[in-house]
């Protein structure tokens, strides 16, 4: 999953990709405090 302009305070997410219970995922993802120091982070995130 790609995400770009998001805000740097913790947000949750929902992804589908389908109409089903189990067609589907939600987590929680916020960015590092400090700055960064690239322009593409990478993060991993547990699906409920």
């Amino acid at each position: 999953l790609y995400l770009s302009g998001i805000s740097s305070k913790s947000q949750s997410w929902t992804v589908r990709w389908g109409n089903q219970a189990d067609q589907q995922c939600q987590f929680a993802f916020s960015t590092p405090d400090s700055e960064p120091t690239t322009s593409v982070l990478q993060g991993t995130a547990q699906c409920h």
